[in-house]
C-alpha cells in the first residue's frame, strides 16, 4: 500500500516527469532527509530512479504496463539489430522458439521468416499480428489480453506454452539492475516469461543499454540463467562477470 506522500510524489512526476529533492522539500514541507529517505524507498521497488539531487519517474512502474506502441518507438532500430543478431546466431531450419510480447521479440518475425521450417508460440498480441503476414507456422499461447502492452498472460498461457519444447527463446524486459537481476514492471508478462524459459532449451536475453542500470519492482530472473546475452552497448563489468556469454551488438 503506497503511504500518501509517496502518492504525492507519483503524482508530481506523473505530471512533470523528473523533480528535484528540493522542489519535493519545499511542495511536501518535509525536511531534505525525509525526502531522500522516501525516495531511496522509491527506487527500491522500482518505481523511480534517483540521479544525483532528482528523481525521474520510471515509466512502467508498480505493475502499469508500458503501452506497446511506446515500447516499439523507443530505441527501434537498436532493438531490430539485436533480433536481427540474435536470429542469425541462433537460428537454423526445423527450429521451434518462443518470443516473448517485447517489442524487442517482435523484431526477430521478420528475420526468422527467412526461414522455410520453423514454428513459432508466442504471448504476443502484436507480435502475432506481424507473423500472420509471414509463412511461418505459428501458435498464440491464449490467455487474458492486457491491451496497453498487447501481452497475453495467466495460467491458460502458461498452460499453453507448457505444452511445447521449444529449441530456443527471445525475451526481452524493462529493465537490467546493476546486480544482474533481468527486472519489469508487469508481474503476469514476468509469470509467462518464467514459463517460456522453463520449456526452452536455449534462453536468449535481448536488451538494449537505456534498460541498463535500472529496476522495476519484480524480479523475472538473475542474468545467470541465459545462455547468451545481447546488448547495444558493454555490460558493467559486475554484471557480465555473472554472464554465459555476450555479444556487442553495434546499431
Amino acid at each position: 500500500m503506497r503511504t500518501e506522500r509517496e502518492r504525492d510524489i507519483l503524482e508530481i512526476l506523473k505530471s512533470e516527469g523528473e523533480v528535484s529533492v528540493e522542489s519535493l522539500r519545499k511542495r511536501l514541507f518535509v525536511s531534505e532527509a525525509t525526502v531522500r529517505r522516501e525516495l531511496k524507498s522509491m527506487e527500491s521497488k522500482g518505481l523511480i530512479l534517483r540521479p544525483h539531487g532528482k528523481a525521474v519517474l520510471l515509466r512502467g512502474y508498480a505493475d502499469k504496463n508500458t503501452g506497446f506502441s511506446e515500447r516499439e518507438n523507443l530505441a527501434g532500430m537498436v532493438k531490430d539489430r539485436l533480433a536481427q543478431n540474435a536470429v542469425k546466431n541462433c537460428m537454423e531450419e526445423g527450429k521451434v522458439v518462443f518470443l516473448d510480447a517485447s517489442s524487442t521479440a517482435m523484431h526477430t518475425v521478420k528475420y526468422l521468416d527467412k526461414y522455410s521450417d520453423v514454428i513459432v508460440i508466442t504471448s504476443g498480441i502484436k507480435t502475432l499480428f506481424e507473423l500472420s503476414k509471414t509463412s511461418i507456422k505459428h501458435y498464440s499461447t491464449g490467455g487474458m489480453a492486457i491491451t496497453a502492452s498487447s501481452s497475453l498472460v495467466g495460467q491458460s498461457a502458461i498452460d499453453t506454452v507448457n505444452g511445447f519444447n521449444a529449441d530456443v527463446c527471445f525475451v526481452s524486459c524493462h529493465a537490467l539492475s546493476m546486480d544482474g537481476y533481468v527486472t519489469d514492471s508487469s508481474v503476469a508478462e514476468n509469470d509467462v516469461r518464467r514459463a517460456i524459459m522453463r520449456r526452452s532449451k536455449r534462453k536468449i536475453l535481448l536488451v538494449d543499454d537505456s534498460k541498463v542500470g535500472k529496476q522495476c519492482w519484480n524480479n523475472l530472473c538473475h542474468i545467470s540463467e541465459f545462455d547468451e546475452v545481447y546488448c547495444n552497448a558493454q555490460l558493467p563489468e559486475d554484471i557480465l562477470k555473472s554472464v554465459n556469454s555476450f555479444k556487442l551488438i553495434k546499431a
